[in-house]
């Protein structure tokens, strides 16, 4: 009779006790078959736009889910972030064009290692800018030569079309280029150890921060250029208005590119499909919008029908993730499923 007990308890806490992946079943109407599932989302460095993007994600989905729980993770950035979770080491994250590309193609700053063919796309967070910003009496890019430019972490985005645009320039080897955290790159800046940093999506916070304590200007990018960044970094010419910085009076071309939500192929159909759920909501994408500015949640239904953004990253969408969006009337085209 004990072991029995013991039996009938056992097969009660596996049915109870899950984890992220498992069901092949996308989520629907009918109740989840997971509870309490715990997630990791890797964002970027403090300071950065990505990380409040993965901290205001998790916050929400954790507060709005009954079963699915989210935390924010910081991490050296969108190329790192690749390798986090194209191994599994966190379930979810956020990558660009450029990292993404390179990494599921084995090449650029991947090369040497394995493709990370297991990243699957949840959808299009933004479309986000890449720009420099240095002080005020440097008047172009070429103008950097013999000046210290902190391009930012290790893997991060700004790292990553930092060198972009430098390289496109052809100047990245007569240019002092330091790796330092966003936040100290500020410093540096107000202390004239450099004199430009990199700067991303507007309202970017360190250049808020930096505006604040220094002049500065956002320096535009040669259109003759692109060809030579895109054999580092895909990216497209975008403009940063002149409304985006109260120290801006033109609007200015600088290097463009798509930012994903992605998870690795074990997040269950179930969890992915809650998550956008509740992310795509009316209230969801109120709330993101409002807690930072980069959000373009609403544009994804002609983003993902459309498929230029997933196909320039070379990504395959999550199953869960083309249930929810054909649930919702999208048409997912065959080549990115």
């Amino acid at each position: 009779m004990k072991r029995l007990l013991v039996l009938v308890l056992l097969v009660s806490l596996a049915v109870f006790t899950v984890s992220a992946g498992g069901d092949k079943d996308a989520g629907g109407s009918s109740a989840p078959a997971q509870r309490n599932v715990s997630l990791t989302v890797a964002g970027a460095d403090v300071g950065s736009v990505i990380y409040v993007n993965a901290a205001g994600m998790a916050e929400w989905v954790s507060r709005e889910s009954s079963f699915v729980k989210l935390s924010a993770q910081t991490t050296q950035g969108l190329i790192e972030n690749v390798r986090l979770v194209g191994r599994g080491d966190v379930d979810i994250g956020f990558l660009s064009t450029g990292s993404a590309y390179e990494g599921m193609n084995g090449s650029g700053a991947f090369k040497g290692e394995p493709p990370y063919t297991d990243i699957l796309c949840l959808g299009v967070a933004y479309d986000g800018q890449m720009y420099v910003v240095a002080k005020e009496d440097i008047n172009s890019i070429d103008e950097l030569v013999g000046k210290a430019f902190n391009i930012g972490p290790p893997g991060s985005n700004l790292a990553l079309y930092g060198t972009a645009i430098l390289r496109g320039h052809g100047i990245y080897d007569k240019v002092r280029v330091s790796h330092q955290p966003v936040n100290d790159g500020v410093d540096m800046f107000v202390r004239n150890d450099v004199q430009a940093v990199m700067g991303g999506p507007y309202p970017f916070p360190s250049i808020l921060s930096l505006s604040a304590q220094a002049k500065c200007k956002i320096l535009g990018v040669d259109p003759n250029s692109f060809p030579a960044m895109n054999e580092v970094a895909k990216c497209y010419p975008v403009t940063v208005p002149k409304t985006a910085y109260t120290f801006m009076t033109e609007d200015i071309v600088t290097a463009g590119f798509a930012n994903y939500i992605v998870a690795h192929k074990r997040v269950s159909n179930e969890v992915v499909y809650e998550i956008l759920s509740k992310i795509m909501s009316p209230e969801g994408i109120d709330y993101l919008k409002k807690s930072t500015t980069t959000w373009q949640l609403e544009d994804n239904p002609k983003k993902i029908s459309s498929g230029d953004s997933i196909r320039a990253a070379n990504l395959k969408m999550h199953p869960g993730a083309v249930k929810y969006w054909e649930d919702h009337g999208v048409k997912v085209p065959n080549d990115i499923k």
